[in-house]
């Protein structure tokens, strides 16, 4: 029995949870539920597609690697259990579990949402160092919204100092026209400039790279697309930072995997515990960072 047929004999449910063969031969699950779809694969626990009353939500690079070793570029990469660059120059950026491949824990359905739980015990990868007692999960819900939840437990001895986002790409119209009123007024620290602290002005006028963090930002956030019709709402948990990036047009041609031409199509809005407000995990604690997102018509 191929792993495909084993999955799905053991986790497969009817037309709401199927696994399939992606792109890269990379595993590939399917949700469905009240007309709403979830693709993903199981290397990173990476959701590259969510459809939502019809319409996409998230953006994909067409130039994103598919291949083991390599992260995939768009959609939700789960940065974990460091965010940006490691302490230590041997690791990767953005953490190890977006380069893992997380195995299937366990799933179920009702007349309400359809769930996946998929789990990777850190110890069994053999990541070097600090990180090789976290055990991992990610919770996947969708029904009339998509809720993620990220956990992990320190299963080690000694405190363990974490850092995460869920790194959300999201499909726009134009990302010069979109506005996230609920950081209007709030204080930032933007990374293009060395860090230097700023207020948000209203509106956004993302017409440059953006790489801003965000203290004590709301945990109901609204992205209002107007060339799209549509408000998407982001609700999060466990989240110290939000973050909102763009590249910019400039800085988007040297990216090898970003499609730099629908680099105005996109912004990154990523509940997320950053910088100084890393999480401080001792022996036997638990963390968890989630988000629960949706669409709404504009006027709605």
């Amino acid at each position: 029995m191929s792993t495909l047929d084993a999955l799905n004999t053991e986790f497969g449910i009817d037309d709401k949870l199927q696994f399939l063969e992606g792109k890269g031969g990379l595993t590939l699950f399917r949700l469905s539920h009240s007309g709403n779809t979830v693709e993903g694969y199981l290397y990173g626990g990476h959701i590259c597609s969510f459809v939502h009353g019809g319409e996409e939500l998230l953006w994909m690079s067409s130039t994103s690697f598919f291949e083991k070793a390599q992260p995939i570029r768009g959609g939700i990469p789960l940065c974990f259990p460091w965010f940006g660059p490691s302490e230590l120059d041997s690791l990767p950026q953005h953490g190890y579990l977006r380069l893992s491949e997380m195995q299937v824990k366990a799933c179920s359905c009702d007349d309400k949402a359809v769930s996946l739980v998929l789990q990777l015990a850190t110890s069994a990868i053999g990541v070097a160092g600090n990180f090789a007692a976290l055990d991992i999960e990610l919770e996947l819900k969708l029904g009339s919204s998509l809720a993620m939840h990220l956990r992990a437990v320190n299963s080690s001895t000694e405190t363990q100092k974490v850092t995460a986002a869920l790194h959300t790409y999201f499909e726009v119209s134009n990302v010069e026209q979109v506005d996230i009123p609920a950081l209007h007024g709030l204080s930032y620290l933007d990374k293009t400039q060395d860090y230097a602290s700023f207020e948000q002005v209203a509106p956004f006028a993302i017409n440059c790279e953006h790489d801003r963090v965000f203290s004590k930002a709301p945990q109901h956030v609204e992205l209002l697309d107007p060339g799209n019709k549509r408000r998407i709402i982001i609700e999060s948990e466990g989240n110290n930072n939000t973050v909102v990036w763009n590249p910019g047009a400039e800085k988007a041609v040297g990216i090898g995997d970003f499609d730099e031409t629908r680099q105005a199509n996109m912004l990154c809005i990523e509940p997320a515990c950053a910088l100084d407000d890393a999480v401080m995990l001792k022996p036997g604690e638990s963390f968890e960072l989630a988000q629960r997102l949706w669409a709404e018509p504009i006027g709605s």
